[in-house]
Parts: C-alpha cells; structure tokens; sequence
C-alpha cells in the first residue's frame, strides 16, 4: 500500500477521503486473500496514518487480523519529503498496533545508517529496513543504482548484526542476485538484542521531544484551563486557525515546552477539527 500522488499535509487531499480510499484497498486485498499487509514508501504521516486507520478499522469491523508492517521513506537529507525526521514518525505511529515499523526505498543503505540506528534503539517492536540498491541516478538514458550484490549485502549484515534490524529486503533496483545474497547472509547471523531507550516522546510539529524522568517539562494548559475555555471554544467555532496558533506561539514565547490542547468541546467533532484544517496542519508552522 504507497503513499499515492497527493499529499494531505499539503492539502492536496481531504484526510477523510484518502483513509476512506484505503478502506476499499484494504478490502480488496484481504478479500484477495493477501497474508499481510504493508504500508510502505511513506512520505507523508497523515497518509500512512491514513492508511493505517483504514487498516484496523476494518480489522475491527470484520473481526479479521494479518500482520501489519509500517515504513516510511527518509530521503538524503535525513528526513521524510515534508521535512518529518525519524523520531516523529516513530512517535507518530507508536499508538498504532502495527506488528513492525522501519524504511524502506529513498536512498540506499549507506544513507540509511543513523535513521536505522534510532529506529532500533528506540522502537518497542521489530524494525525492518527494504532499501534502493543505492541512490537512483540515470546512465545512458537508464535508471541506475551503484550498489552490488556484495556491498548491499554487507550493509545489510552491519544494520541486523550491529543495530538489531529484524526484517530485511530490497526495494528499488535490487535484483534476484542482491536479494540471494542477502537471504544467504542472513541465514548465519542473529539480530543483536536490542536495549530499547525507555522514555515518553511527544511529537512537536516534525520533531520528536523527548521527556525523560527527572526533568522538568513546562507544560502550557493555557487551552484547556477553564478561563480560556471560551476563548479556545470561541476560535474554534470560528474555524480562526491563524488565531488558534497565534495562542499556541504565545504560550511557546512564555516557555512552554509541551502543549496540551483539547478540541473536544461537547457537541463538536474533535477528529473532524484535527483532520480538516489545512492551517492546523500546515508544515510551516511552528505550532499545531
């Protein structure tokens, strides 16, 4: 299951639309008889939440369950398409009960290093990484990739030996000989066990906090206090989402460093607020 052609970060797609065209993807695969699904190619976290809502929503539905894999894409310079680095995606999809989380196409393995490192040094599940057979170029009019059979393989070997990689594979341009290399290869080595960091993560626009015990974490409940309650209801029935952020940014400059902000005032559709606004979600802004 890609990522399409539209991006609902950008606006080019309603969030309700893209998840609701995933539900018939889904269908039809399961209906296919498909033994697990896979939400790959990922530049976007609103598609592959997308994707994913669709996915165990009807797991719910039908009373139906295959194995989930999750992976986003990190390009070269170290973060997805529009601008989400690893840690957020992780902490993004955490909630989500996938079976394993990791990467896949982008660039080749050699680029991939550090954003497989954090995966396997934070991620509470298995981590898989698919990568290109190096970075995509054209050569006399044909695509090419310089990675061979021998230094794909290697690369691969280092992520599972040194990192704890679980699931590995091949994405763009890998051939029957990288692959049967790689599944050789595998057959003699173990994953490292992996000593996973334990510590909360919030997501702060396309980064990931983190709190760790014993530190003090300023937290702006500015937007659900109850005297700001009719300002924050007040702006929201408005749909004035420039003003919404305006009060995020403000309570930000006062030294805020998490914001807890509840849109679930009663008789409103909080998920419709969340997933409709293109302002709310803009990637330009500082504050969501």
């Amino acid at each position: 299951m890609g990522p399409g052609r539209k991006l609902p970060t950008l606006g080019h797609i309603a969030f309700a639309d893209l998840r609701a065209a995933y539900a018939e993807q889904v269908r039809g695969l399961l209906d296919g008889g498909v033994d697990l699904l896979i939400v790959e190619t990922c530049q976007d976290l609103l598609q592959t939440k997308a994707a994913l809502g669709a996915i165990f929503a009807h797991f719910e539905k039908h009373r139906v369950r295959v194995p989930v894999i999750a992976q986003v894409t990190i390009e070269v310079f170290g973060t997805m398409l529009n601008g989400t680095e690893i840690g957020a995606a992780l902490t993004a999809l955490a909630p989500f009960p996938v079976d394993v989380i990791g990467m896949n196409c982008g660039t080749g393995p050699r680029h991939m290093t550090e954003s497989i490192r954090y995966l396997c040094e934070n991620a509470p599940l298995p981590v898989s990484v698919l990568p290109n057979a190096g970075l995509p170029s054209v050569v006399e009019g044909k695509m090419h990739y310089d990675e061979t059979p021998e230094t794909f393989t290697n690369q691969l070997i280092h992520f599972a030996s040194d990192f704890g990689v679980n699931v590995v594979g091949g994405c763009c341009g890998t051939t029957p000989a990288h692959l049967k290399l790689v599944v050789e290869a595998m057959q003699r080595i173990t994953p490292k066990a992996r000593d996973r960091q334990t510590c909360a993560r919030r997501l702060v626009d396309l980064f990931s906090a983190t709190i760790r015990a014993g530190r003090f974490v300023p937290d702006c409940r500015r937007a659900g206090k109850r005297q700001r309650l009719e300002e924050m209801r007040d702006l929201l029935n408005a749909e004035n989402w420039d003003g919404l952020v305006a009060l995020a940014k403000e309570q930000e400059r006062e030294g805020a460093h998490v914001l807890d902000v509840n849109v679930d005032f009663v008789g409103r559709n909080g998920e419709r607020t969340c997933t409709s606004s293109p302002r709310a979600w803009s990637p330009t802004s500082s504050c969501r």
